[in-house]
């Protein structure tokens, strides 16, 4: 598994999983960029605190709908924001984890943020922050005007599931979560074994969940593994069908037919490309019928558009499919056999995280001066 870790001490981000919880805050909310909760994606909403012990992962659905992963907790949580009105450009933020930290009153040493997520209908980024003293964790809206409000999770509109892993795999450490119209999809890792875990909830969100194993090829192992998480995902859809595109805990990017997620049935794969050793994908997203997906290079992050040619498996699929890496005097250079599949983005270079606001545009984050900036970059669909 990998997670973004923001720590104000060495600014080191480590590949994104996610961790927070509630904190006092000096600011109510906007009520103007707010409205009513809708019901239709909830099922037996309540009206409360949904006890979240932990914020491992966070994704955002239609209508203001925040997907939590919580681990610790032993749940997923769907809660209605009702941050739902659009409110401007976003303008390019400097200093990030220092405001961040100052709006809590704390230093920048004393917070990690460990997952973050941008809400396609206001334009807002959202940011899960641990205090590193362990007494507890938050999550803050970062608006597009630059503007930090705290986002309190005790008195919410929402529905949860409880999660029940198979007793030999251990506890659910959540990775990814991905809404669909017809599902949520959630990836975790089992703290006993480090095996694979993909479990579904029905949408409207209600307390049913489905749990099963993944497996996938291994281009660079050569061989089928199932002890290695997905960590992001994406939907995707092809042929009329409807597909997880996933980066895992390793090198391959796999897809998963949603219609195979049944309850007792392992999940099996489809690999068609791998990036070659040490190349893991931090985020990824689709955009103009292409999968984006953010490298952890050798060097520093790069973002590669993936043709939907490739991803159907032009180039082979399993045991066929290529690695479209390779190193070249200390750097990665995609291999000519899939130029015209795979491109380099150079405007979206050394991006340390990737929040997409819509299929012509992206939130970036970057180091910059010793601390992180968050931009909004129009991207060049094809």
């Amino acid at each position: 598994m990998s997670r973004l870790l923001i720590a104000a001490a060495s600014l080191m981000l480590i590949g994104l999983l996610g961790i927070p919880a509630n904190a006092n805050g000096d600011k109510p909310r906007d009520r103007e960029s707010r409205e009513e909760p809708t019901a239709e994606l909830l099922k037996d909403a309540v009206k409360g605190d949904p006890g979240i012990q932990s914020i491992q992962c966070m994704s955002f659905g239609p209508k203001g709908l925040l997907l939590i992963g919580d681990g610790k907790g032993a749940q997923l949580v769907a809660i209605q924001t009702a941050d739902i009105k659009p409110l401007g450009e976003f303008k390019k933020l400097t200093g990030l984890h220092a405001k961040l930290a100052a709006k809590f009153k704390l230093r920048a040493s004393d917070i990690m943020v460990t997952a973050y997520a941008a809400n396609r209908e206001s334009g807002c980024a959202y940011f899960a922050i641990n205090r590193q003293d362990g007494r507890g964790h938050m999550l803050a809206q970062v608006k597009p005007d630059g503007s930090i409000e705290e986002i309190k999770l005790n008195d919410v509109t929402y529905s949860a599931v409880k999660i029940n892993m198979p007793k030999a795999a251990g506890n659910a450490i959540f990775n990814a979560l991905l809404y669909t119209p017809t599902q949520i999809v959630a990836s975790a890792t089992a703290d006993a074994s480090f095996a694979a875990h993909v479990m579904t909830v029905p949408v409207p969100f209600k307390n049913e969940c489905t749990v099963v194993s993944a497996s996938s090829f291994h281009v660079t192992h050569g061989g089928w593994e199932t002890n290695a998480p997905l960590e992001k995902m994406a939907l995707w859809e092809e042929g009329g069908e409807s597909y997880i595109v996933a980066g895992l805990t390793c090198t391959p990017v796999v897809k998963y037919a949603l219609k195979d997620i049944k309850q007792g049935a392992q999940l099996k794969g489809k690999t068609p490309f791998d990036f070659g050793g040490g190349q893991q994908p931090i985020d990824m997203f689709v955009a103009g019928g292409a999968l984006y997906c953010n490298v952890d290079g050798w060097e520093e992050p790069y973002v590669v558009r993936i043709s939907k040619d490739l991803i159907a498996g032009g180039k082979g699929i399993d045991e066929k499919a290529p690695t479209i890496t390779q190193e070249k005097d200390g750097r990665n250079e995609l291999v000519k056999s899939v130029a015209s599949m795979a491109q380099v983005v150079p405007k979206l270079a050394k991006a340390e995280g990737l929040m997409p606001l819509g299929d012509k545009q992206v939130l970036v984050m970057r180091v910059a001066n010793g601390d992180m900036e968050l931009e909004a970059v129009t991207l060049e669909t094809k």
